[in-house]
């Protein structure tokens, strides 16, 4: 993905039925954010001062976008917070959503392979049982 495509909107490798979080993403996303937001923005912590982030995406619908918008400057929020580059802004935003569903490449896999065997019985059963005339 180009960074001219990441600028106008962001899209998530990891929407849609088959897509996957990317490693390389994670583990930037994992870098910036404990450099720049840890200190006010904990992982699966809250404090009176500091939001917790483990399950923010979660909860918003859209979240990985608005998490990109937060941090590119395009949300007002009432407290200041350092901009980040549309590169890494996407990167944060995929790490967030990471947190807030770790097995998703698991579980999409799974469903993969659950589909498949559901189809592949299905045409056994059809060949097998469906094309059977009565007389």
């Amino acid at each position: 993905m180009t960074p001219a495509s990441r600028a106008a909107e962001p899209h998530f490798g990891f929407e849609g039925w088959f897509g996957t979080y990317n490693r390389t993403e994670v583990q930037a996303g994992a870098r910036l954010f404990h450099d720049n937001c840890a200190r006010c923005h904990a992982i699966g912590l809250a404090t009176p001062h500091a939001a917790a982030m483990t399950l923010f995406e979660a909860r918003h619908r859209n979240g990985p976008v608005l998490v990109y918008r937060i941090l590119r400057g395009r949300v007002a929020l009432p407290v200041a917070h350092p901009l980040l580059p549309p590169g890494a802004a996407h990167d944060v935003a995929t790490y967030l959503a990471w947190t807030a569903d770790p097995t998703l490449d698991r579980r999409k896999r799974l469903g993969a392979i659950a589909l498949s065997f559901l189809i592949a019985f299905g045409a056994v059963g059809y060949f097998a049982f469906g094309t059977r005339t009565s007389k």
